[in-house]
Parts: structure tokens; sequence; C-alpha cells
């Protein structure tokens, strides 16, 4: 799945740079997305790239936009049934980046703009990240017939959930950034809470796809993104709680001892739901974070 999955993500991100690059100029940005957009799916030129270096901070985004041909010369050198997924995924990430340079691309603090309903949020996640659900379990069957246990199409559609909801939990948490800025990706009204609660039933569906995988390598590489998105869920519920003003982020520390506990879970076929549960639950006083630590059945972690 490697060289398939790794080639996905550096032309999603790609387009990914193009789209977001804030210091360069809209029409600029509109005009180059569409132009990479051709080349990925129609095999136009690739678009001149250049006019974004100047405002990439990044050394890896720098270093990317300036490899964008040798990306490009991978993606035409792949082979069916490959290159039609990847062809796919990038067709719906990128229409999504296009309608959000569309729709919020004018947008100011005194002109906010919100997506209109909760169908267009709905839409929006999945291009974004429900395809990139569906990729992957498109390559992960094209890797091995049999890599998991339960059918084909119930996995496209627990990937298709799962990757919504990971997108809806960067929505909620990059509120306190967009916001400011007149980036409404909830529907005026919508609270954050409800989308947190139906990111919380994603990340379960999520948790069900890792568990019908065969391969323990692939299990944990799925769950960690759950495993990880409960606990940012848990952070942004206790953040709000709080009005702590600012951005959620998981310590490092913690992510480690998630990473640690669901390998451990996976090596001795101990079920991963329970765990995901105690990562939604809110901190015990003086627990020191999710207990990962202490993966014995103890109560913090099931």
């Amino acid at each position: 799945m490697r060289p398939a999955c790794g080639l996905g993500y550096l032309l999603a991100r790609l387009s990914d740079t193009v789209a977001d690059a804030p210091q360069a100029p809209l029409a600029d940005r509109r005009r180059a997305l569409r132009e990479l957009r051709a080349a990925f799916l129609h095999d136009a030129p690739l678009p001149d790239l250049a006019f974004l270096l100047p405002d990439l901070v990044h050394p890896g985004e720098r270093t990317l936009v300036a490899r964008a041909p040798d990306c490009l010369t991978a993606l035409r050198a792949s082979h069916s049934p490959v290159r039609p997924a990847l062809a796919e995924v990038l067709d719906a990430i990128t229409r999504g980046q296009l309608l959000d340079l569309d729709f919020f691309g004018d947008a100011t603090p005194d002109d906010p703009r919100h997506l209109p309903s909760r169908d267009a949020l709905i839409l929006y996640a999945d291009e974004v990240a429900g395809s990139v659900g569906r990729f992957w379990t498109r390559i992960a069957a094209l890797s091995d017939r049999s890599f998991a246990d339960l059918p084909l199409p119930l996995m496209m559609a627990l990937g298709t959930r799962f990757g919504q909801a990971l997108q809806w939990i960067n929505i909620v948490r990059d509120l306190p950034e967009d916001l400011p800025h007149g980036r409404g990706y909830l529907p005026a009204g919508d609270r954050p809470e409800d989308w947190l609660d139906r990111a919380g039933h994603g990340l379960r569906e999520g948790i069900r796809y890792a568990t019908a995988l065969r391969s323990r390598r692939l299990r944990l590489a799925t769950a960690l993104p759950a495993l990880l998105g409960a606990a940012t869920i848990r952070e942004l519920r206790s953040s709000a709680a709080a009005a702590s003003p600012g951005r959620v982020k998981i310590a490092r520390k913690e992510a480690t001892a998630i990473v640690r506990a669901a390998a451990w879970r996976i090596a001795l076929q101990r079920p991963l739901s329970p765990y995901l549960e105690s990562l939604l639950q809110p901190k015990r006083p003086n627990s020191g974070g999710t207990g990962a630590s202490k993966p014995s059945g103890s109560p913090v972690t099931g």
C-alpha cells in the first residue's frame, strides 16, 4: 500500500499547499489549483508554482513545490488500477479545495461567510476527507483482496464516515483561527458540540473499520487517527467548558502514550473500542492524561 498511499498524500498535500498559501493572491491560487487539477486528471501541463515559494515558510512545503514535476511524473507512471483510484481521490479533494476557495476566499471579519446547511458541510467533509477513507480502502483491497473480515462495500461506507469525522474534528478545532477571518465552516446557528457528537460516532465507525482489518500493522495505522481524534474531542469539550481560547492540541507525551497503548492492545488482540470510549471521557483529577501507560484493564483504559 505504501507507494500508492504515499503518492496520494504528496499530491493532495501539494494541492493543499496551493489552496492554503495565505499571502499569495486569491486569483493566482484559484488559477493554479484549477490547472493543477487538470494536470492530475487530464494530463494537462503542470502550472508554474514558483509564485508560491516566497510565501512558504515550512521547508517541507518548499521542497514539495520544487519537486512537483517529480510527483506528477510518478502519478503518470502509475498503472491501472492504482492510477484510477488516485484520480478519483484527487478529483474529490481538489473539488473540495476549489469549493473552499470559491466560498471563503473573499470572506473577511466584516463580511463573514458560513456554509449554508448541514448537507453542505457533510458534502465538503466527504470531498476532502471521506474520499480519503474510500481511497485507503480501495488501495488496501487492491493490495490484498482478503484484507478485512467485513465486505468491501461496508468497509467503504465505514471508511467514508471515519474520514468525515476526522474533518469535522479539524473544523471545530480550527474555529478560533477561522472565525476571526470570517470563515464559518459550521452553518450559522450550529453548535460545535453537536458536530463533535457526530464526529464521535464516526470515530466509532473508524474503530469498527480498524478492528475488521486482518493485518496488525494496518490495524494500528488505521486506529491511531481515531484514538487521537477521540482525545482531541475530549480536549475540545474541556476547552469549551472552561471557556479557554486558542487552538487545542494533544501533547506529545499523551500522543506517545496513545500509540503505545494501541500497539499493546493490537499485539495482544485486546479490543480497541473500550479504549476509544475512555479517551472520549473527561480526564480524572490528577490522572496525568489518558492512563495509557497502564493498559492492563484499568477503569481508565478499559
